[in-house]
């Protein structure tokens, strides 16, 4: 009896042994070795002005769909700052239309400016002249091109970065000319798009890329009936030559796939 028992109990041993067995082996195994982590994504922060912010962010946003391993974070900054702001290391580089001579630059495209009045005047063209009568106050009433009503002429602040950027489009090189004293000024782009918008009578200035339908925009002309375009230069300012992440989005800024970019909305630096 008691050797038949004996035998009975042998397979849970041998199970109970191998279970052990096993159990040990697991112990001495090497464990899996940990996954490094993912590199840090490397960092270009632009300063722009509000004559340059919709280049840095078509810019930004396209290289960042075929180099997730860099971030490029635009941010708004006043004109005036950015040369203090680079040197105090808030950013790497800055995006302007007036660069400072004392700082490192390199063109990147040219953001347009377009002459708009309300959807509603008849006009689609306008002689250079004629417009700086209009924007002067020389010219009060739109009867003078066939119109009905007194012209409300809309403006940015003659001090700010807008307002002296389109001066020395409009006027280039003259000791006179400045937008007249009675126009209605917009603090921002979108208040110039509701100003424009509303009025039937009004005429007023935009950057290419902020322009939309409630905005139409007029062809100016020389002497001659040749266009007249008027565009800003967008330089890319920084302390000293880019490198690193910098110098690789200003590389890629600058080449076919980033000036494909530029042309979307502003124009390119070649055709």
């Amino acid at each position: 009896m008691d050797v038949a028992v004996t035998r009975k109990r042998w397979p849970s041993l041998w199970r109970w042994t191998a279970v052990s067995l096993l159990l040990a082996l697991a112990g001495c195994a090497t464990p899996a070795p940990t996954p490094p982590p993912p590199p840090t994504p490397g960092l270009v922060r632009v300063l722009a002005t509000d004559l340059t912010e919709p280049l840095a962010l078509d810019l930004a946003l396209a290289y960042a769909e075929n180099n997730p391993a860099v971030v490029v974070a635009p941010a708004l900054a006043p004109a005036e700052g950015l040369a203090a702001d680079l040197q105090a290391g808030q950013a790497e580089l800055a995006l302007t239309v007036t660069p400072d001579p004392a700082l490192f630059g390199t063109p990147l495209g040219y953001v347009p400016l377009r002459v708009v009045v309300n959807p509603a005047n008849a006009l689609d063209t306008l002689p250079l002249a004629m417009a700086q009568a209009l924007f002067e106050g020389r010219v009060q009433e739109w009867g003078a091109l066939g119109g009905l009503g007194q012209v409300q002429v809309v403006a940015r602040a003659p001090e700010s970065d807008a307002g002296r950027a389109f001066a020395g489009q409009f006027w280039p090189g003259a000791a006179a000319g400045a937008v007249t004293p009675n126009a209605r000024l917009a603090p921002t782009w979108a208040a110039m798009r509701t100003l424009v918008g509303q009025d039937p009578y009004a005429l007023g200035y935009v950057i290419g890329p902020v322009s939309d339908e409630t905005l139409k925009p007029l062809t100016l002309t020389d002497a001659d009936g040749g266009v007249v375009t008027l565009q800003l230069l967008v330089v890319a300012v920084m302390q000293g030559e880019p490198s690193g992440a910098a110098r690789g989005w200003l590389a890629w800024a600058q080449g076919a796939a980033g000036q494909a970019v530029v042309a979307r909305r502003h124009t390119a630096l070649t055709p």
